[in-house]
Formats: C-alpha cells, structure tokens, sequence
C-alpha cells in the first residue's frame, strides 16, 4: 500500500476512532498504522527488533490516550507520525544511558539485573572510584570526561559543546583516559 493510501485510510480510520471512541475503530487504525510505522522504524530509526516493539507500543498508546486531543480538520495522519517520531527520539536518547545513574555522589544500579550482590556492590565500588579520580583531575580534562566517559555524549556534540575540533577532542579523550 502507498504512502497516500495509507494517508487517506488512517485520516478516515482516525475519524472513526475520534468520533466513536470505540476499541474497534482503533484496532482498524492500529492494523493499518502498525506496519507501515514498523516499516519507517526499521528503515529509518532503528534496526534492534525490540526497541522498535516498545516504540511502537508506548506510540500507540500515547495515540489511544490522546484521541480528545485528534482534530478532524487537521492532518491526523502526520500527528500519529509525530508522535511516534517524538517516542522513538526519546527511546534512542534513553538507550544509551549508563548502567548507573550518578545521584548525590553516589551510584545507583538501574537495571537491577544482578543476581550477585558481591559483584553489583564492586562495579558501584569501581564506579565510584573512577568518579572521584575524574573530580581530581585537572579542571580542562575534568568536565569533558565526565561528558565523554558519563554521559556518554559524541564527539560531534562534543565539539560543539566545547567548541573544538574533532582532533582536539581525541587528544582530551586519549589524555582523560591516560590521566584515570
């Protein structure tokens, strides 16, 4: 089906739902939408099965929970497309967090995914460790290794950030590590 097809069903659908309310109706709109968004999603956004599976559940959801919000004389379709561009920037942005969060100078396991206490409380040790080495280190390596190496920020927004060049941002980066 077309990316016009596909526009004028959802429009329609969408319609349906805002007006009914129904289960039914949002069932027609989640099988029409569900592929194609799956088919951008991959193409586009991400290639890890799951996290497009959780994309498009929290998106669909959002769609259900917002349907007071859907205006019939606006463009649905690019709203729905909207929303589940905006979810899947938040995931992306949210993947890539550290296994910890750093909260009041101390770590805190995120995933509870550790069976073993021993081992769980000595990666908080290290962790820990590694931040205070960085707080002692010399005020130009300092910040930018905690954005490098803790918030895990790129070097293109690095060097923006900092305002250097790419170069310069290796160079940091190789020093911070030599340096903890």
């Amino acid at each position: 089906m077309e990316k016009k097809e596909i526009n004028k069903k959802a429009i329609e659908y969408a319609h349906e739902f805002i007006d009914t309310g129904s289960e039914k109706s949002f069932t027609k709109l989640f099988n029409l939408l569900y592929p194609y968004f799956r088919h951008i999603l991959k193409k586009y956004y991400v290639k890890d099965n799951d996290l497009v599976n959780d994309i498009l559940s929290s998106t669909f959801e959002s769609i259900y929970n917002s349907r007071e919000k859907l205006e019939k004389d606006k463009n649905v379709f690019n709203y729905m497309y909207t929303i589940m561009v905006n979810h899947t920037y938040w995931y992306l942005g949210h993947r890539n967090k550290n296994l910890f969060k750093y909260i009041d100078g101390n770590a805190y396991d995120v995933y509870d995914q550790y069976e073993n206490e021993e081992d769980l409380e000595e990666i908080k040790l290290k962790y820990n460790k590694i931040i205070s080495i960085i707080r002692n280190i010399d005020w130009i390596y300092r910040d930018f290794l905690i954005d490098k190496f803790i918030h895990d920020i790129k070097n293109p927004d690095l060097m923006i950030k900092y305002n250097w060049n790419l170069q310069t941002v290796k160079n940091r980066a190789f020093k911070g590590k030599q340096l903890i």
